[in-house]
């Protein structure tokens, strides 16, 4: 049971770095001068940070699917 206890904390964990991230991006997007490469660089993160929350809930046979993840170059 304390495995599933630590699973619960790491998920937590991944979903604020999730929404740090978010707010990083939306706070160079709106900015007059958008770094472009920092909008990216934090994209990969964000990416990176969904691909480990969706292994921990596959982990506890909670499947997710998420949409092709967010290429910022393609949005541009």
């Amino acid at each position: 049971m304390e495995i599933q206890d630590e699973k619960m904390i790491e998920i937590f964990y991944t979903l604020e770095n999730i929404q740090r991230v978010d707010k990083a991006i939306a706070f160079h997007t709106n900015q007059e001068n958008a770094d472009k490469f920092a909008i990216w660089q934090y994209q990969q993160i964000k990416n990176n940070f969904i691909m480990q929350l969706t292994t921990l809930l596959g982990g506890l046979g909670i499947p997710l699917q998420t949409p092709p993840l967010a290429d910022y170059q393609q949005a541009a």
